[in-house]
């Protein structure tokens, strides 16, 4: 069995709320883009908020242990 140690299943249980967060957001953004208006302009924009913050953030639980600084890579659109 894999031994993980308290700090990095706390990191994993942020991590997976954030990602279920996301998935969230995504409906809501699939459910008002498609019925126009400034009522679901103003869903999908705080939704797509919410999807920017909350990727923000858990890229953050990711940063190396005391480097301060955010993970490196090649970025794909």
């Amino acid at each position: 069995p894999v031994v993980m140690d308290e700090a990095t299943r706390n990191r994993d249980l942020k991590l997976d709320h954030s990602f279920k967060i996301i998935q969230v957001q995504v409906g809501v953004v699939n459910e008002y883009r498609a019925q126009g208006g400034e009522d679901a302009k103003g869903m999908v924009d705080r939704a797509l908020e919410t999807i920017e913050i909350t990727a923000s953030n858990a890229r953050d639980m990711m940063k190396p242990s005391g480097r301060g600084e955010p993970m490196t890579g090649e970025v794909i659109d």
